[in-house]
C-alpha cells in the first residue's frame, strides 16, 4: 500500500508540474481543430488496459490541448482564474472518493455540505432553506421547474398530467435549458412562451399580460378547477395600482375567465400544497 501511494503521489506531481508549466508558458491556447487533438491522443480502449505511467502521459497530452479556462487571461462565460483552496478541496474529494447520500457514507462532508447550503440560502434571505448542489445551470433550471410544476399541480407527481395542459412563461433571453426542461417534465416545448424584454433585459410586463390573456382565451388548461381561482399573477410597473393597470370591466371579465379555465403553471399555489421534488 505504501509503495502504491508513493507511486500515485509521484505520478500526480509529474502531471501537475507539466500542466502548470504549460499553462505558464501559454496562458491562452489557440483554438485547435478536434481532428488535430484527436490525432495527438490515443483514445483506444483495450482489454489489457494501460500502465499508470502511460495514463499520466496521455493526461499530460490531454491537458496541453485543453482550453486554459483557469488562466486569468481567459475571458468567456463563467471562467477565469483559480482558487487554490478550492483546488485543494477538489483534490482531496477525489482521493477520499465518498458518495454523499448519507452521513454513514460521507461523514463530516455531509455537515460541510449542509453548512454551505445554509450559508448560500441565507444570502438570498432563506436561512432555513434546504437544497442541493447541481452540476450546472441546466440541472438547476430543471430542478427549479420541477418544484414549480409540483406546486402548481400537486397531483401531477403521483397521477400524471391528467389531461391538463400547462403553460410556462420565460424571458426571451432565458437559457435554452428552460425549453429543454419543459420537454423532460412533460410540460411540452410548445407550451413555453418566450416573453420579450426591454432595453435593460427585464421581461416586459405588458407583453407578459398580453400573452397570458391570449392563453386564457384559448383555454390552455383543462382538468380540475381551482375554486380559489389562482390565476397567473399580474405584473405591474412600479407605482401603478391594479385599478390603474386595468379597467374594472376588463378585470371582471378576467376573473370570469379564471373561474372558467382554472390555472396555468405559473399560478401561485396554496401554502399548504407540497412542493417537494422526486
Amino acid at each position: 500500500m505504501e509503495e502504491k501511494n508513493a507511486e500515485l503521489l509521484e505520478s500526480v506531481q509529474r502531471l501537475l508540474r507539466e500542466a502548470l508549466s504549460e499553462e505558464s508558458a501559454r496562458p491562452v491556447l489557440p483554438s485547435l481543430p478536434h481532428s488535430t487533438v484527436r490525432d495527438q491522443l490515443d483514445l483506444t480502449l483495450t482489454p489489457e488496459g494501460k500502465s499508470l505511467d502511460q495514463v499520466i502521459d496521455e493526461l499530460i497530452t490531454l491537458a496541453a490541448g485543453t482550453p486554459r479556462t483557469n488562466s486569468r487571461h481567459f475571458f468567456n462565460q463563467l471562467f477565469g482564474g483559480r482558487e487554490n483552496a478550492a483546488v485543494a478541496g477538489e483534490v482531496l474529494s477525489a482521493i477520499l472518493n465518498n458518495s454523499m447520500y448519507t452521513y454513514k457514507a460521507a461523514g463530516p462532508q455531509i455537515l460541510l455540505e449542509r453548512a454551505l447550503l445554509r450559508h448560500m440560502a441565507g444570502l438570498v434571505g432563506m436561512p432555513r432553506a434546504e437544497g442541493s448542489f447541481q452540476a450546472g445551470g441546466s440541472l438547476s433550471n430543471l430542478l427549479g421547474l420541477l418544484l414549480a410544476r409540483n406546486r402548481a399541480f400537486p397531483g401531477w407527481r403521483e397521477e400524471g398530467p391528467g389531461g391538463q395542459r400547462p403553460v410556462m412563461y420565460t424571458s426571451s433571453e432565458s437559457h435554452y435549458s428552460v425549453v429543454k426542461a419543459a420537454g423532460i417534465l412533460g410540460i411540452g416545448r410548445e407550451n413555453v412562451r418566450r416573453i420579450a424584454v426591454d432595453e435593460r433585459g427585464r421581461m416586459s410586463a405588458e407583453e407578459l399580460e398580453r400573452q397570458i390573456e391570449a392563453d386564457l382565451h384559448e383555454d390552455p388548461v383543462s382538468g380540475e378547477r381551482d375554486r380559489r381561482h389562482y390565476g397567473a399573477r399580474r405584473l405591474r410597473p412600479p407605482g401603478r395600482t391594479r385599478a390603474d393597470h386595468r379597467p374594472a370591466r376588463t378585470m371582471a371579465a378576467r376573473r370570469r375567465s379564471l373561474r372558467r379555465l382554472g390555472r396555468p403553471l405559473s399560478a401561485a399555489a396554496s401554502p399548504s400544497e407540497g412542493n417537494r421534488a422526486s
